[in-house]
């Protein structure tokens, strides 16, 4: 597995490729390989433009926020999920937005060039996040079924979801 390409250093113009390097370890490829952009970026930018990447290859990215602290997210994963790689993004001791792979309840590869850059607390939004990539339009998941699933999530509170 890869560590990311760049450190986090906006003074000196650089951002961190920790989310586009998890992205790449998914998918099995080179880090070099997944677009990452050295400006500040919006959420809904950065977005788009790893949607775009992923559209290109048949793929969807699939976030969601998680109110929650991050044992549960794990322990979730653990028994509901222990085959499935994701991304887990959330803020480390030094306050910067960082993603990690984790595959079921385990991080799998923290892919940051600082050995102290472990998740601690949520993102800059109050959450954690996690996100799935995706076939497009999976075959065994209807729209329909999917609302119903996001909108029982939201009523118990467990978590909130946005889907492209």
């Amino acid at each position: 597995m890869q560590d990311q390409l760049f450190r986090h250093r906006p003074d000196q113009g650089i951002w961190g490729d920790c989310h586009r390097t998890c992205i790449a370890n998914i998918l099995e490829i080179p880090a070099a390989d997944v677009p990452h952009s050295h400006q500040e970026m919006s959420g809904e930018e950065f977005k788009a433009q790893m949607d775009g990447y992923l559209a290109s290859l048949g793929l969807i990215s699939l976030t969601l926020w998680w109110p929650k602290p991050i044992d549960y997210i794990l322990g979730i994963h653990r028994d509901l999920n222990p085959e499935i790689s994701y991304i887990l993004s959330g803020r480390t001791k030094k306050g910067i937005d960082h993603s990690v792979l984790c595959v079921g309840g385990v991080i799998r590869k923290n892919p940051s060039l600082d050995p102290d850059n472990d998740l601690v607390t949520p993102a800059s939004d109050q959450n954690f996040q996690t996100t799935y990539v995706v076939p497009q339009r999976p075959p065994f998941i209807s729209e329909q079924d999917f609302v119903d699933v996001a909108r029982s999530w939201r009523r118990d509170g467990i978590l909130s979801i946005e889907a492209t």
